[in-house]
């Protein structure tokens, strides 16, 4: 594909003989001196037909001053001012009212520098030129400053001060009077000697179809509008021309082809200042060297615009070793357009050398990109790139593609590319073995959209051409959509060669990736060895990866942030052993939604695929069909390890978390060894999956490699309406294991409904309904086991037909599931189960530890094979409940292996309706139902069956059944003897309690209080001792019972109410509201 940096090169030496070539129309010259240098006056003397010679003027110094009154040079004619021994400087103003046409050629007859004041204006005609050995100044102001306070002016002239010997040091615009600042026009084509200064300050100043060629010297195009002074400092090599005094620009255009250059062996510098500058029509402003030399320095610094349509800046290097000039802007709006010619807007630097190129530095409050616009910075050789920093204080946008047909020129410059994309590019190019340079963006808002592009990238297949980093800081927002003819918007690093990609970094407030836009750090060289770079997003408050882009049949774009070893937001790693880079996304909310993709890959060879780590504070969603979160292999390399950390993570309607291996080739099925990605997830609140197709998994699918572990920590789990946490093995691989962490709940209840078929091209379609249950899984179709599952939580809901399967239709054994919580809940056609399909391969065990209650009610609890030994199946409790038609069973339906082991141990055990307990082997030894409990309760059909038994007898026969049958029976032991509790019900009073006898009026005495006791005691009349007369005041030989004729008064309204403060048991055992008493 033809760069558009290297057609701007060609260019550049095509529109040099083409401005040549045009015609123009001849007008009659006219010089006139005026009086105002007295007798110093300038003497216009005639060399030939043609062409003039300027004598006479004031000597001052090595500076020579001259005067006129109209000054023009006539088409075709030649005037040249004499240059006198020891004169440097050369000084002409017109004091006149009209502007000066220079139609013809202007010269010196020596080396002295030539500065042209004409305040009215200055017109370079077409066929203008400069014959000119030193510098050359044309300039609209109204006078030059020497030194601290000599002048010499065009508005207000004086003769020729004495003290004006020094060399001049500013242009002065309308210091002596208030008057409109005249513009310069340049049509013809300028050069100077090499390193010399071609200066020109006016006011706007047009280059229409001009030519300004100053190798290795120095250009300086200004527009003034308003009073100030510019500064001029003059240096061994070279003029510069300061305007920070200067408050209000005008207006640069340049058109048709325009053509400034500094470039040459060494090369030269380039100052623009104004209001706004123009650049159309395919005019070119450039810099560069060869050979061992250093390169020049662009700089343009306006105060509104600068515009790019279809044009370039830029500067270029050719067989260099000496450092290449930067490229510096400054204005409030850069806006570069594509076009016809050169294939798009341009602004680049590039190295053809060992040197490196130059940088672009670009300050701006905004930079837009449209149509083919393009910035970049780029090698083809040894030298590396330069950096490219855009600082924009409000918005960077990349737009579009350059759609224009460039058939005209393909047998010119070789294929031009269909698409020219608008982008801004770090290029390491195709045997290029320099690196990289930086991407930086700094701004409130950067917008790619329509297949535009930013990427920092090395085409290289030398090891040394590195790819430079890319780094975005957008305080606001980043918005990456839509794709252009084939390709889609992006933030790319990558490598296709031998080198390292680099890294990829996004600093924002919400990121938007939408329509098939791309966010990607890859490496994809053919049996290369380039590693990926790392992509890392801090959004703080969202990432947003949403819906696809179909252009047509064939091409399909998701929306993605990826990386990948091999070839969305993606890391990809391609035919090579390079690693992919890591994915870490840092932010408040992550949506993945309607065909996004954030994944990292690896594909065909031994590449290994990043890691990807999520941080996002509040939530993550992953919705819609085909959207993914994935790391992934299809090669012998691993896939990388996702890790998620989040408050919530939903995922629903057809979207899948998932790690994986896979085959690398969908129609070869190259079968490939690399091991899935580990899946760890951690979310505070709660994690969901719903709907049909809807995942977290982890698999290995035609693959030698295992399946990844899945682990999930978080608060609440729910998996509902069909949808799936799994890990599964369909090739050589072991299926991963399964591990939930769930402190308050697990759930997994319902089913969806979705649609199996065809969609023939020949006929109508054809689809059926079916339902797919809720599930917790582990599935092995492999050699090798099925991985365990193993849920710890605190209360476990498996409801309407939800369920927890470790399976294998393989040789491998089932896995095994561990359950430990508070409680246990199955409900309408759930199950737990371990299931095996072939011979070889036995089912796996299901061991339920429960705190609290395991109630289980018309769902079963089974592990079963085939052929092989049946799973064993423990549960503790500390009450088992079975009721309606719920079953758990371990089976053999047609091996010798024995069925394996139950055992159940809980304070109680109910089995009711058509509950049973089996544990069966065709033709092996049916397994041990070992009861640990003090009591056992069932219906009254209850029925212990130890005898080979058809389980078909069994089932729907509405009681209750125990089996340990089989070839050889096993054995039932532990029911307790629960005869005593039979028929010893109380029969309930048929009278309605009297809610009146519950409550006491009187406050209640508790039983176990002492009573208080008052006893008198006496004589009966007798003394109370021998020596003693006295008689005991109080008789004590009557006892007289209480008087019960006593009644409490009734309340009535207006009495306090007393309420009870509890219930009290009597010791009759009734009980009563009432109150201690005190």
């Amino acid at each position: 594909m033809l760069s558009k940096s290297w057609v701007f090169l060609c260019c550049q030496f095509w529109l040099y003989f083409l401005l040549n070539l045009i015609f123009v129309e001849r007008v009659k010259a006219q010089i006139v001196p005026d009086t105002t240098l007295n007798s110093e006056i300038s003497i216009v003397n005639s060399i030939d037909e043609f062409n003039e010679r300027i004598n006479g003027g004031a000597l001052r110094g090595t500076n020579l001053f001259h005067s006129f009154k109209e000054f023009n040079v006539g088409e075709g004619k030649g005037v040249v001012f004499a240059n006198p021994d020891g004169i440097n400087n050369i000084f002409s103003r017109v004091t006149g009212n009209n502007p000066s046409n220079i139609l013809g050629k202007l010269g010196v007859s020596g080396t002295a520098n030539l500065f042209l004041i004409n305040p009215n204006g200055i017109v370079f005609g077409e066929n203008a030129s400069l014959d000119v050995q030193g510098s050359f100044v044309a300039t609209t102001a109204d006078a030059i400053r020497f030194g601290e306070g000599g002048l010499f002016s065009a508005r207000e002239p004086q003769p020729v001060s004495q003290l004006l010997t020094v060399n001049p040091s500013a242009l002065l615009f309308n210091q002596i009077a208030d008057r409109s600042i005249n513009p310069i026009n340049v049509q013809g084509s300028f050069s100077l000697p090499t390193g010399q200064n071609l200066l020109l300050v006016g006011g706007n100043v047009m280059i229409e179809g001009g030519n300004l060629i100053v190798p290795a010297g120095r250009i300086d195009i200004g527009s003034v509008l308003g009073s100030g002074v510019v500064n001029l400092n003059q240096t061994e090599q070279e003029w510069i021309l300061d305007y920070d005094s200067i408050e209000n620009f005008g207006n640069i255009q340049l058109s048709e082809l325009a053509f400034v250059s500094a470039s040459s062996a060494r090369g030269g510098k380039i100052q623009v200042q104004g209001q706004q500058l123009i650049l159309n029509d395919g005019s070119i402003i450039t810099t560069g060297a060869d050979l061992p030399n250093d390169g020049g320095e662009i700089s343009i610094r306006t105060t509104d615009s600068i515009i790019v349509d279809n044009s370039v800046i830029g500067s270029l290097a050719v067989e260099s070793s000496g450092s290449i000039g930067n490229l510096n802007i400054e204005t409030k709006k850069l806006d570069i357009k594509g076009g016809f010619f050169p294939f798009g807007g341009l602004i680049s630097t590039t190295t053809l050398g060992e040197n490196k190129a130059g940088d672009i530095n670009i300050k701006a409050e905004i930079v837009s990109l449209r149509n083919g616009g393009e910035i970049s910075a780029s090698t083809d050789a040894g030298g590396d790139t330069g950096n490219i920093m855009i600082n924009a204080s409000e918005s960077v946008e990349v737009i579009g593609s350059n759609k224009n047909d460039f058939s005209f020129f393909e047998g010119l410059l070789g294929n031009i590319p269909d698409n020219l994309l608008s982008k801004i590019a770090i290029q390491v190019r195709e045997n290029a073995s320099g690196s990289g340079g930086n991407l930086l963006i700094n701004t409130k808002r950067l917008t790619v959209k329509d297949g535009a592009q930013v990427q920092a990238g090395t085409f290289s297949e030398v090891m040394t051409g590195k790819g430079g980093t890319l780094s975005i800081n957008a305080s606001e927002s980043v918005e990456i959509s839509g794709t252009e003819n084939g390709s889609p918007s992006g933030l790319f690093t990558a490598t296709n060669g031998g080198a390292d990609a680099n890294d990829l970094t996004i600093n924002t407030d919400k990121l938007r990736i939408l329509n098939g836009g791309t966010i990607s750090a890859s490496t994809a060289g053919l049996f290369g060895e380039g590693k990926a770079g790392n992509l890392t997003i801090n959004a703080t408050d969202s990432v947003e990866v949403a819906g696809f882009l179909k252009e047509d049949e064939d091409s399909i774009f998701f929306s993605s942030l990826v990386t990948e070893t091999g070839r969305s937001l993606s890391t990809i790693t391609g035919i090579n052993p390079a690693p992919g880079g890591n994915l870490i996304v840092n932010t408040g909310k992550l949506n993945i939604t309607n065909g996004g993709r954030v994944s990292s890959a690896t594909n065909f060879l031994a590449g290994q695929a990043g890691d990807i780590t999520i941080n996002a504070t509040e939530s993550i969603e992953v919705s819609g069909e085909q959207s993914l979160l994935t790391t992934k292999t299809n090669g012998t390399g691993d896939a990388g390890k996702l890790k998620i950390n989040t408050r919530k993570l939903m995922v629903r309607e057809k979207a899948e978390v998932s790690t994986s291996t896979g085959f690398a080739n969908n129609a070869l099925r190259i079968r490939t060894g690399g091991k899935g990605g580990d899946l760890d997830i951690e979310a505070y609140d709660f994690v969901e999956v719903s709907g049909v197709d809807t995942g977290i998994v982890s698999f290995s699918i035609l693959s030698t490699g295992d399946a990844g572990k899945v682990k999930i920590n978080t608060k609440k789990l729910f998996i509902r309406n069909g949808g799936t946490v799994s890990t599964s093995s369909i090739g050589q691989g072991r299926g991963g294991d399964l591990e939930i962490n769930a402190s308050d709940s697990t759930e997994i209840s319902g089913s969806g409904i979705t649609f199996v078929g065809n969609l023939p091209f020949t006929e109508e379609l054809s689809l059926e309904q079916t339902t797919r249950e809720s599930s917790l899984s582990s599935l092995a179709i492999s050699p090798k086991d099925a991985g365990d599952i193993t849920i710890n939580t605190g209360k476990l809901f498996v409801r309407d037909g939800g369920e927890i399967t470790a399976n294998t239709l393989g040789r491998g054994k089932g896995g095994d599931v561990q359950i430990k919580g508070n409680s246990v809940l199955l409900e309408n056609r759930a199950s737990i189960s371990s299931n095996s399909a072939l011979q070889e391969s036995g089912a796996g065990n299901i061991l339920i530890d429960v705190r609290k209650n395991l109630l289980v009610n018309n769902s079963d609890i089974s592990t079963t094979a085939t052929r092989s030994f049946g799973g064993a199946i423990s549960i503790t409790a500390k009450n088992i409940q079975l009721f309606s038609d719920s079953d758990i069973r371990t089976n053999v339906f047609s091996g010798t292996g024995g069925g394996g082991n139950i055992n159940l141990t809980a304070n109680t055990i109910i089995a009711l309706g058509d509950s049973d307990i089996f544990s069966f082997a065709d033709r092996g030894q049916g397994g041990d139902i070992i009861f640990n409990t003090s009591g056992f309760f069932s219906s009254s059909q209850f029925r212990p069956v130890s005898a080979s038994i058809n389980l078909n007898q069994l089932e729907g026969n509405n009681r209750v059944d125990i089996n340990a049958s089989g070839a050889i029976s096993g054995n039932i032991t532990g029911i307790p003897d629960t005869t005593f509790i039979q028929n010893s019900l109380n029969e309930l009073p048929e009278n309605q309690i009297d809610t009146g006898a519950l409550i006491a009026n009187s406050c209640i005495v508790r039983a176990e209080d002492s009573g208080s006791t008052f006893l008198i005691t006496g004589s009966g009349g007798f003394p109370h001792s021998p020596g003693n007369a006295d008689i005991s005041n109080y008789s004590t030989g009557k006892v007289r019972s209480v008087n019960n004729n006593q009644k409490s008064p009734p309340w009535k309204k207006g009495d306090p109410i007393i309420e009870p403060q509890g219930v009290f048991r009597l010791p009759n055992g009734k009980l009563l509201l009432s109150r201690k008493c005190n």
